[in-house]
């Protein structure tokens, strides 16, 4: 089997998994949450979805060819609940958002936006990649 490149669709989604760790101590040390930032007022529920990702990550680790469904899974999940977070500030503005000026999304949450939809895309390319493949085989060919 032919070495996948360092950039390849699969060694960056669980490169990305991997850096949860990094996520994690830039969250609770620093203060700067870019990974998790729909969940920016919950840090319970942030600490469970941190352990969530870090179990995506092994879980890729122990079925390599899982990894394109878990990396669209998990970044699908956190793509909607940005959403859903986003547009319920958009459409219902709080007293205290006016109050204070404070805009209804933040640039921590289009990073967010941005990771996880660019994860989304190339666990798509992975996953168009192992259906190619399965297409071309011997094995799928028989099925037909």
């Amino acid at each position: 089997m032919a070495q996948a490149s360092l950039l390849s669709p699969a060694r960056v989604v669980v490169a990305y998994y991997g850096a949860t760790v990094v996520f994690l101590l830039l969250d609770f040390l620093l203060g700067v949450n870019i990974r998790l930032a729909f969940l920016d007022q919950w840090p319970l529920w942030r600490a469970l979805y941190y352990a969530f990702c870090l179990t995506c990550f092994g879980l890729m680790y122990w079925r390599p060819r899982w990894q394109a469904v878990i990396g669209v899974t998990e970044s699908l999940l956190t793509m909607s609940l940005l959403i859903i977070n986003m547009a319920l500030r958009v459409v219902i503005v709080s007293d205290e958002m006016i109050e204070s000026g404070r805009e209804p999304v933040s640039a921590a949450e289009i990073v967010n936006f941005m990771i996880a939809s660019g994860i989304v895309y190339l666990g798509y390319l992975q996953h168009a990649g192992v259906v190619a493949a399965a297409a071309k085989s011997s094995t799928f060919n028989k099925l037909r």
